[in-house]
């Protein structure tokens, strides 16, 4: 990831990876690349600075919280509070970085004196005339975004880059399908200057249009495949697989890769295929353009962002270029530092936002449909059964549970009723795949004096569920056991039903239901 914070500063440029720990950095989004907004999402909780482009787009694929989003404008100086009642303050500056749309330089100016954070730029000369950079001197810190300096990345500017483009179109319109592969956002002005060139619309996909659209790009992008034959595609889709297919079909189709970062790869791919066309128009410096950028700049330090860019990474060949004033020496104030601190995120917010994911995670749907514990042969023979099981010896159950008529053990809990003699019956001949582990329920009655019985109902899918029939009031409950758990329910009749509920059978609960009270009604006038 592209990202990082500002040495022994709280200011922190596309960097998303938070802990319960980390304190309230002031965020700044440089541009939309995926490469820079990992871990940004809809559960972004804390304010983030960036340009007025970035902010539609930020908000239209991430939905993050407009009141989060504060939008900055392009070459202005703006202050923002570092500690409480102004007590200290910084001033950022933001500078079109030639990059894609909404992408921008940052100018840090404060107790740390004055840092530039190129982010991802494409160098043009304009930048030190018009660009915001006119008067931008004594730079302390260049975060520099060093992504091709190496001496080998040197290839033509912008507009001939663009030229061979046109000239690879233009030698077969007429009978050619051109694909043309791009990131998700960026090269769009390429794209318009095609289709003015040859007056034709540019074929998007409805996601990219969208975008297009929030962009307020010129009226020259459809979404209709037939529309023209110059489309545009993800690079992502330029495989070997795709090129045999789209050349299958009697008209030749030839992919155009507008970018210079295969100069990086040695690894053979798609891109050697005979009918794809890499064209070095890149959004990023070449080496000849950094070396012009540093050398009009004359930092005191370069800091490179590309941390993994082998010896691109290595920026020692600018040392020529620095500046010889001494270094700025500082330290954070007191005040910034309680500042955010104070504005850091409290642990017992985080751990509940924790265990709310974590409760959400461990819930299960609710099996429907109801079996009686004496219809469970009838009704799943092939899947579930009911045996008694006598416990060897006269047994208590466990001290907490003496007076319990209810006893529910679960199969993570086997130990607990090793010591009282209680063997589980043989496991139904179930699929793993449709079967669940089923609780383990026994029933304690007055009349059995402490000798437990084991009833081992293992259904497909089964969740228990616990009848009460009392025929002095006659009333009739129904409740799960987890909800007897919870409630500390106790049952002290003997005249308890454990009904299990298979999920296989669909049986509606209130057409059961019905029929249990009947059944229940008859016994109990018979009586």
């Amino acid at each position: 990831m592209n990202g990082c914070i500002i040495a022994d500063t709280h200011i922190a440029v596309d960097f998303w990876r938070l802990t319960t720990d980390s304190p309230y950095y002031v965020h700044f989004l440089s541009h939309m690349h995926s490469d820079h907004t990992r871990g940004l999402s809809s559960a972004w909780r804390r304010p983030l600075y960036c340009s007025e482009v970035t902010s539609r787009l930020l908000k239209a694929k991430f939905h993050v919280k407009e009141s989060l989003i504060h939008t900055l404008p392009i070459g202005q100086a703006i202050v923002i509070p570092l500690a409480h009642d102004n007590e200290e303050t910084m001033t950022v500056t933001l500078i079109d970085a030639n990059h894609c749309p909404g992408a921008v330089m940052f100018l840090f100016e404060g107790y740390f004196g004055k840092i530039l954070y190129t982010g991802d730029f494409k160098y043009s000369p304009s930048i030190f005339s018009e660009g915001g950079l006119q008067n931008c001197q004594n730079i302390d810190v260049l975060y520099l975004d060093n992504t091709f300096n190496s001496e080998g990345c040197v290839w033509p500017a912008e507009h001939e880059a663009a030229e061979m483009i046109e000239g690879v179109i233009s030698s077969s319109i007429s009978d050619t399908n051109f694909l043309i592969a791009l990131h998700n956002l960026g090269k769009e002005e390429l794209l318009v200057r095609i289709a003015l060139k040859f007056q034709r619309w540019i074929v998007v996909s409805p996601a990219r249009y969208e975008t297009l659209k929030l962009l307020e790009m010129p009226n020259v992008f459809t979404t209709d495949p037939e529309a023209s034959n110059i489309s545009v595609i993800n690079q992502s889709e330029v495989t070997w697989k795709n090129l045999i297919k789209w050349n299958s079909g009697g008209v030749k189709t030839i992919v155009i890769v507008p970018s210079a970062l295969y100069k990086l790869s040695k690894v053979k791919t798609a891109y050697n295929h005979p009918n794809v066309v890499l064209v070095p128009y890149s959004s990023h410096s070449s080496y000849t353009e950094l070396v012009t950028f540093v050398s009009n700049l004359c930092p005191k330090k370069i800091v490179p962002i590309v941390k993994e860019g082998g010896s691109s990474s290595d920026v020692s060949n600018f040392d020529c270029f620095l500046s010889k004033r001494e270094q700025l020496h500082y330290k954070i104030p007191e005040c910034v530092k309680t500042y955010q601190r104070a504005g850091s995120f409290p642990r017992k917010e985080l751990r509940k936002v924790n265990l709310q994911i974590k409760a959400r995670t461990a819930k299960r749907k609710v099996p429907s449909g109801v079996v009686y514990e004496d219809l469970a042969e009838v009704l799943s023979k092939d899947c579930a059964r009911t045996t008694d099981i006598a416990i060897e010896g006269n047994v208590s159950p466990p001290e907490t549970e003496r007076n319990v008529n209810l006893i529910s053990v679960t199969p993570e809990q086997p130990r607990k009723y090793k010591g009282m003699g209680l063997v589980t019956a043989p496991r139904d001949e179930c699929s793993p795949r449709d079967s669940q582990e089923g609780d383990y329920v026994s029933t304690l009655s007055a009349e059995q004096n402490g000798h437990l019985v084991k009833n081992d109902v293992s259904a497909c899918n089964q969740q228990e569920i616990v009848f009460c029939q009392n025929y002095d009031s006659k009333p009739l409950n129904g409740t799960s056991l987890h909800q007897c758990r919870k409630r500390k329910l106790q049952y002290k009749t003997p005249n308890m039903k454990i009904i299990s509920i298979p999920v296989k059978h669909q049986i509606s609960f209130y057409q059961v239901f019905e029929n249990i009270m009947a059944k229940m009604r008859a016994e109990h006038a018979e009586k």
